[in-house]
């Protein structure tokens, strides 16, 4: 059987329905919001961390006039280089219908045995045949094109030539179109070439040792390796330098779950106020059942313990602490009255 004090409580929950529901809400949303924040940070922030890891991009690009494997060997070859790659990037234009659209459009030389930069296939065929293209994932959606269409790709001359879509690809490292209206595709050195760019590459890639693991070793590193190229009489128009294993989005991303943060630290205070004000308005109603219980001998400690006894119920309810406000609550109005 259950000791009045109990009783009390129970009594005064059932009675105030629509106030223990507010309470229980406003606890539930409060730690809900708080909790959700950071381990949406948590997740987010290490996911793409694992993420870039296994795209195992460069930290160094060097743009250089048509060359082909005999530089990306002699590159191998330096001492503060763990891996090096050519690739091929040209700038076109995508004629849509109603609008043209400029596109980065890469091309490797083996998509089987990529070693840098990787991409991921999504759908349709891999890798890209001859007079074929795939787009980056996040670059479809712009020129609402899909697979199996063809489009229209026109050079800087004014030449267009017709390419079909045969699936599309995840790369990490493209900036999504909806950010920043540059689309990304991939074709063959063989389509490279019809589209008189020639089967070559225009684009250095390197990967340095661990030793250098930031970005002011990795552009001395960067100095080094082009004055050597110059030496040996190549041109190398610019050089490119990444802060390593970083990837592109981190400051962003956490920027925004910053704010984030703010909000859910906000979220859990505002609904810490709302539980003590529903709570204080309860007890403020019972200050004639405080005067009875000191009328027949109630003590400080056992007419106190009768007012915040409902928050051991609510606190499993709501899943969470905040409850614990009522206590004070409880304190406070026993000894106003």
């Amino acid at each position: 059987m259950l000791n009045p004090r109990w009783r009390k409580v129970i009594r005064d929950l059932s009675s105030n329905k629509t106030r223990t529901i507010l309470v229980v809400m406003a606890i539930a949303v409060g730690v809900f919001a708080f909790g959700s924040v950071f381990i949406t940070q948590e997740v987010l922030v290490s996911d793409m961390d694992t993420q870039f890891h296994d795209y195992n991009a460069s930290a160094i690009i060097m743009n250089i006039p048509a060359f082909d494997d005999s530089l990306v060997r002699w590159a191998h070859r330096q001492e503060q280089v763990v891996d090096a790659q050519g690739r091929a990037l040209h700038i076109v234009k995508l004629v849509g219908h109603d609008r043209t659209f400029n596109l980065n459009l890469y091309a490797y030389d083996n998509y089987n045995d990529i070693t840098l930069n990787r991409i991921t296939p999504e759908e349709g065929m891999w890798p890209p045949g001859r007079h074929d293209i795939l787009f980056e994932r996040a670059s479809v959606s712009l020129p609402g094109v899909q697979i199996g269409d063809n489009i229209i790709i026109e050079l800087s001359d004014g030449q267009q030539y017709e390419l079909n879509i045969t699936g599309t690809v995840h790369d990490l490292n493209a900036v999504p179109a909806n950010l920043n209206p540059q689309l990304t595709a991939y074709v063959s050195m063989k389509t490279m070439g019809w589209l008189g760019f020639g089967e070559t590459y225009n684009r250095l890639e390197f990967v340095a040792n661990d030793e250098f693991n930031n970005l002011a070793r990795i552009e001395v590193v960067a100095d080094e390796l082009r004055d050597r190229l110059q030496r040996t009489g190549i041109s190398v128009n610019s050089v490119n330098v990444l802060e390593p294993g970083e990837h592109w989005g981190r400051d962003t991303t956490q920027s925004f779950t910053l704010i984030l943060n703010f909000i859910g630290i906000f979220a859990l205070l505002l609904s810490g106020f709302l539980v003590i004000n529903t709570i204080s308005a309860m007890l403020t109603q019972q200050k004639r059942q405080v005067g009875m219980m000191k009328a027949v001998g109630g003590t400080r400690k056992s007419d106190y313990e009768s007012l915040p006894g409902a928050g051991d119920i609510l606190r499993p309810a709501g899943a969470g602490s905040s409850v614990t406000h009522w206590h004070g609550a409880g304190l406070f109005i026993h000894r106003c009255s």
